[in-house]
């Protein structure tokens, strides 16, 4: 997994670039994360009430180097503030053929690697999903 940052990713001339390369047992965590929380996003957008739906993934580092993060964002309905504690509920499901063992499972394995996963919806203006994994809590769990 390969992130790029900088001015050049809009075109600009002169202006210098940073790669981050994610070694492979943090990139497998942060696969399986974006799985879920990309295919939740996608299910937002399908019932075609976005005009333009979008869906956002970004990924890269801290400037220590210390913890690696994921963003995935979407401009669907959003998730309604009665129901945003209840997501990471076993077995709670809004969706017609949902398990509800996605966002817990997703929670867990962030958890038990140490990091950290938050969530913001305002109504009506999409939802975004904000991951943060230390190095070491990924390396320490054999990721």
């Amino acid at each position: 997994l390969r992130t790029h940052r900088g001015a050049q990713e809009a075109g600009a001339p002169g202006l210098g670039a940073w790669w981050y390369i994610v070694p492979p047992a943090v990139c497998v965590v942060l696969v399986v994360l974006a799985f879920t929380l990309v295919g939740n996003a996608l299910d937002a957008l399908n019932g075609g009430r976005t005009e333009t739906p979008l869906v956002e993934i970004e990924a890269g580092e801290n400037l220590a180097g210390t913890e690696v993060w994921l963003r995935v964002r979407d401009n669907g309905p959003g998730i309604e503030p009665s129901r945003i504690e209840q997501i990471w509920t076993p077995f709670h499901t809004s969706k017609s053929n949902g398990t509800g063992l996605g966002l817990p499972i997703t929670r867990k394995v962030v958890e038990t690697h140490g990091g950290s996963i938050e969530v913001e919806s305002p109504p009506g203006g999409g939802t975004e999903f904000r991951v943060v994994l230390p190095k070491a809590g990924l390396a320490r769990n054999g990721a």
